[in-house]
């Protein structure tokens, strides 16, 4: 919203109709990231994904898959620091083993 929330923008859906746990970061300029989990196409495992915006939100870049095939990976975390969009999530794959994931997308 650009007056106080008064009005707002249409809705954009980010992620197919099973995305979950979603998050959110903007930059000090106009850049923002989102990120989630859905399942993957074939339907073993979960992914994560991110969609940046360059311009406030009017215009979202093409999701980008994050996490490595054939995990289970949930919960991702997003912060803008430095110029860059930080994004962490956890993964399990063979034995169950958790591990905690990073990637960093510069602005």
């Amino acid at each position: 919203s650009q007056d106080d929330g008064q009005t707002w923008r249409e809705l954009r859906q980010h992620g197919a109709t099973l995305a979950r746990h979603p998050d959110i970061a903007a930059s000090h300029d106009t850049s923002i990231g989102v990120v989630w989990d859905e399942s993957n196409a074939d339907g073993k495992g979960t992914q994560i994904l991110l969609a940046t915006s360059t311009d406030g939100g009017e215009s979202w870049s093409t999701a980008q898959i994050l996490s490595q095939p054939g995990v289970a990976a949930s919960h991702p975390k997003i912060i803008s620091m430095n110029n860059q969009f930080s994004i962490f999530w956890t993964e399990s794959g063979e034995n169950n083993q958790l591990r905690l994931m990073t990637s960093v997308y510069p602005l």
